[in-house]
């Protein structure tokens, strides 16, 4: 092997390197028996149960993210560069568990895609809007979805439709019709 070629390895293995490791944390390993009470963690999570969404996620973020009171999850993610699409933005689908306890006075919100490992976030939700951080990640600002509000069909009951979206040149920021 020529110089040439085995710097040109390492230098690849150095680019990839940082791409297949995350950053960890001290909390990020505590078990979820951390919070106070087991009606503590049921007010977490009941709290944070809705529909959110953004047209702009990050890198590796939710595009769409549902949390349901049974425990469930089922979103749309940002494949980090794993998937070629041809749309914008690329989405993937998810689905797992969550649930939501109380350390520290935050919400710490923890994701488990179905046979992956968990995602741990400080959830923050305010004026209608749910912000996710993580440590390595970058934050995720998601807009819970308003009663009777849909952006496709499966955002309605089995004999509903969502209706056809109609946009003009212009749009109001966050329109979830847009």
């Amino acid at each position: 092997m020529d110089r040439r070629s085995l710097f040109a390895s390492l230098f690849s293995l150095c680019l990839l390197a940082p791409i297949g490791c995350a950053a960890t944390s001290a909390d990020e390993g505590a078990e979820e028996s951390v919070a106070e009470t087991q009606d503590e963690i049921t007010a977490a999570a009941h709290a944070l149960v809705g529909k959110y969404y953004t047209h702009t996620p990050t890198f590796g973020g939710f595009a769409r993210l549902t949390l349901n009171s049974n425990g469930k999850y089922t979103a749309s993610v940002d494949p980090a560069g794993t998937a070629l699409c041809v749309t914008a933005p690329c989405v993937i689908p998810e689905s797992g568990t969550w649930n939501a306890s109380k350390i520290g006075g935050k919400l710490r919100l923890r994701i488990r895609p179905a046979g992956d490992v968990s995602d741990y976030y400080i959830a923050v939700k305010s004026d209608g809007k749910l912000t996710l951080t993580a440590p390595g990640k970058p934050e995720q600002n998601l807009i819970a979805l308003g009663a009777n509000a849909c952006l496709d069909n499966a955002d309605c009951s089995a004999n509903e439709e969502c209706g056809p979206k109609l946009c003009l040149m212009w749009c109001a920021v966050d329109d979830p019709f847009c």
